[in-house]
């Protein structure tokens, strides 16, 4: 425990007695030294009380230059928990052993009850003539310290972050890659960024190449979507932004990539997508998705001078097995007729339901008007087949009704009502038939 003693006090200025006596411009530089430091010096008597402190103590903790901390001691300025280091590292100074070979950083306690952090170092000068005791000099790092905790907690919520985070310096190696990068992506801290980039992004070097490192370049930021590949092999969906970093003279200092595993959101996106444009109970397109495909393919036909094919089908009999069986016996039995077309049709053509037991079929390029009679007969045959529901055997038929067109005189809309009046007319003339728009037959 450092204890206080009161400082003698000697002829001559004021302070003189600070300092023991010896020649005088010695005391004279010493004093100087002393007083205009910019670092805490406090000098300590032989038996490691308190002598005096500095100006700096004042402008750094606020206690004035000529503070004594009394009874209370010097230790009881320093944090508790730091008072150990006092104890073990200043221990040898005070006992005339060695000087500490590295400062120590303590926590003291300023006039305002505040904690500053201060860099400090103890020197045994007790045998100098001019001293005569230990020096405590002290530097003021509370602000480096906070900021070395700033950035080792920013360290910490990087490593625990699920977003990919790297810093690249200006040539694109890479000073940082959190825990994320490293384990799932394989990135290592030294790797240059377009190996790495190209590596991670193995798909995207086109639009590396073209978009992104120009963009970046140019702008100073680039933020899209890419995939990218796991140390799995997989390609996962991110959202990526990629920024630079420059120091006050405008220089690029960091680069950094922050990307987000978006597979959740993009497979929430496809089911939306495909709710909005597919049957739920068949999972065949719907009536707007076949639209949109019809008007894409009557503007390739009209492209190419080459005709579409719309077929309407309607079941037979779907109303008495539906109200034989009950709904979801009707169900079944759509699914499965569904399950039929898709494996008669033509590779490439579209099935759909629009709805109740209503299926339409999307030609393109048909062969002439024989070959979409043939289309018909078959997926008539097949629809014909009996049908295991419920544990008994279901049998329905169906009808069709078809319109050819193309060559941007028509549009899909006219050729879905064409076929649907055709589907109209092969009902009228005793089902279980297919009719050709126009004709008989």
């Amino acid at each position: 425990m450092i204890t206080h003693a009161a400082p003698e006090q000697g002829p001559g200025p004021q302070g003189e007695g600070l300092i023991p006596v010896a020649g005088q411009d010695d005391r004279a530089d010493i004093l100087a030294l002393f007083e205009h430091s910019t670092n805490i010096v406090t000098i300590l008597e032989a038996d490691g009380t308190w002598r005096a402190t500095n100006a700096a103590g004042e402008r750094v903790l606020g206690w004035p230059a000529g503070h004594d901390p009394g009874d209370r001691g010097f230790l009881t300025y320093v944090h508790e928990d730091d008072r150990h280091l006092v104890a073990g590292t200043f221990a040898d100074v005070l006992s005339g052993v060695r000087d500490p070979e590295a400062p120590v950083v303590l926590r003291v306690q300023a006039a305002d009850g505040t904690w500053r952090h201060l860099e400090t170092w103890a020197r045994d000068l007790r045998d100098d003539p001019v001293v005569a005791g230990v020096v405590i000099t002290s530097r003021d790092v509370t602000e480096q310290v906070v900021a070395q905790e700033r950035v080792q907690l920013l360290s910490r919520v990087l490593e625990a972050s699920q977003e990919i985070v790297t810093l690249c310096d200006p040539t694109g190696r890479v000073l940082y890659a959190n825990a994320i990068a490293r384990r799932e992506y394989g990135v290592k801290e030294g790797d240059m960024p377009l190996e790495t980039m190209k590596g991670v992004f193995p798909s995207e070097e086109e639009q590396l190449e073209s978009d992104v490192l120009p963009t970046l370049r140019r702008d100073g930021v680039w933020s899209g979507e890419m995939m990218l590949k796991n140390r799995a092999g997989d390609d996962v969906p991110v959202a990526v932004t990629l920024q630079v970093h420059r120091v006050q003279g405008g220089d690029t200092e960091i680069i950094s990539t922050i990307a987000h595993d978006i597979s959740e959101l993009k497979s929430t996106q496809s089911q939306l997508e495909h709710q909005a444009t597919h049957d739920p109970l068949t999972g065949l397109p719907n009536r707007p998705l076949f639209q949109e495909l019809g008007e894409q393919a009557l503007a390739r036909s009209d492209r190419y001078g080459t005709t579409v094919a719309v077929l309407f089908l309607d079941l037979d009999r779907f109303k008495p097995v539906n109200d034989s069986f009950g709904h979801s016996a009707g169900d079944e039995l759509l699914v499965q007729i569904a399950a039929r077309l898709r494996t008669s049709v033509r590779r490439g053509d579209v099935v759909a339901r629009f709805g109740g037991d209503e299926f339409v079929v999307l030609c393109e390029h048909p062969a002439g008007q024989s070959e979409m009679h043939e289309l018909a007969r078959r997926l008539i045959d097949a629809l014909s087949e009996p049908v295991e529901i419920s544990g008994t055997t279901a049998s329905v038929g169906a009808s069709i009704g078809i319109a050819i067109g193309g060559g941007g005189r028509v549009t899909i809309d006219t050729l879905i009502r064409d076929a649907d009046a055709a589907l109209y007319q092969a009902k009228e003339d005793g089902r279980g038939r297919a009719v050709l728009f126009g004709s008989r037959g």
